[in-house]
């Protein structure tokens, strides 16, 4: 609400200069809120379609998200007019720690689930990368 709100101040005349240099960081911000919002709403709609077995601890990596989100706003929430309570924030970080201690046993399998193969996870820029940058390596394209 903020950002359209300078964007309205800026006019028609101002709106480019207002969302390129002025506000770019109400733009970054309202991103970010946007990706949060859709990131939690796809999680929802995945848990609602899974087996009702796994829903135990796809809630808690839900809800890990969700705290983690608030917990690297802490600092926005504490000066804002819309803060947390004060007791409230005090216990995100104690929340997000509690939950992964709790989902640490389902690590592996949660990891696992994801189907990632050992060339997924070993770039070829990991392994040498002053050779890697010598030339043109079109984005780790890798054709085999």
């Amino acid at each position: 609400m903020e950002l359209a709100g300078e964007m309205k101040r800026a006019g028609k005349d101002g709106l480019f200069a207002a969302w390129m240099y002025n506000q770019s960081d109400l733009v970054q911000a309202a991103a970010m809120a946007y990706a949060e919002r859709l990131a939690s709403e796809q999680f929802l709609a995945v848990i609602s379609k899974t087996d009702t077995e796994l829903h135990p601890v796809l809630n808690r990596l839900y809800r890990l998200y969700v705290v983690d989100c608030i917990e690297r706003a802490l600092g926005w929430y504490a000066l804002s007019d819309a803060g947390l309570p004060r007791d409230m924030a005090k216990v995100i970080p104690t929340e997000a720690r509690r939950l992964c201690d709790e989902l640490a046993p389902e690590a592996i399998g949660l990891v696992e689930a994801f189907g990632l193969t050992d060339a997924m996870l070993s770039a070829p820029i990991a392994h040498d990368w002053i050779s890697y940058n010598r030339y043109d390596n079109r984005g780790e394209l890798i054709t085999e």
